[in-house]
């Protein structure tokens, strides 16, 4: 299970989590009014390396399906991701699910 690493879920404008997934690598989750972004993170998380996914704000409600647990209603999207990825042990794992049910 991903270790989080910051979080902070202050809408509008101040929505991100950092996850420590179980391989060491380090993911950056950020919702902004131009949509959501999950970017790889380098150098003990202090930059970003590359971005793993995206879309934008017209896609925000598609995409949120992606992440949503019938099981678990929750209230924040960025909760939703979170708890997702989550779930994961790498980025590799990361980009196979998203390959999977976006594209």
């Amino acid at each position: 299970m991903a270790q989080v690493v910051t979080y902070k879920n202050e809408p509008p404008g101040k929505m991100y989590c950092q996850l420590k997934l179980d391989s060491g690598e380090r993911i950056l989750v950020s919702i902004a009014d131009s949509g959501i972004r999950i970017s790889k993170l380098g150098f003990g998380g202090r930059f970003r390396t590359g971005t793993i996914w995206k879309c934008g704000r017209d896609e925000i409600r598609e995409a949120y399906k992606l992440f949503e647990d019938p099981e678990k209603p929750i209230d924040s999207t960025l909760d939703a991701i979170k708890d997702r990825l989550s779930s994961f042990k790498s980025i590799a794992d990361v980009k196979r699910f998203l390959s999977g049910k976006w594209g």
